[in-house]
This record gives structure tokens, sequence and C-alpha cells, in this order.
């Protein structure tokens, strides 16, 4: 019996934490998608999904708490 893994309903909210967390200490040059795939517990071709990339994942960190701020 083959059942299609259903997804993390919070993986986004997941890999955003992981990322912010290891950003605030490590910066953006220091850390690593393995190292945010790792934190959050999920796969690494997540972060590319959802974000296309490290890059893209702190340009929405950024916003977001931009976003939150205002």
């Amino acid at each position: 019996m083959n059942e299609t893994p259903v997804p993390d309903q919070n993986a986004r909210e997941k890999i955003i934490e992981a990322a912010a967390s290891l950003f605030a200490r490590n910066g953006l040059e220091g850390t690593s998608v393995r190292k945010i795939a790792k934190e959050s517990g999920l796969n690494l071709s997540l972060i590319s999904y959802y974000f296309a990339g490290k890059e893209g994942l702190y340009q929405t960190i950024i916003t977001e708490h931009a976003l939150k701020v205002t």
C-alpha cells in the first residue's frame, strides 16, 4: 500500500522560525540551507519550494518583520 505523505501544514512557518534564529546568530553567509533544514526538522528541498532559496527566505523574514513593526 503506497500512501502519499501528507505535507506538514506548518512547514513554511517552521522554516522561517529556524532560519530567523540561525540568521540572528550566524548571519546570512554563516547560515547554510542544510543548517536551516536540520534546525527545522524538514527536508532541504522545502526551502527552495517555499522561498526559491536562502536569499528568498532571508528576504521573506526581513519583509515579514518590517510589516509587524510598522
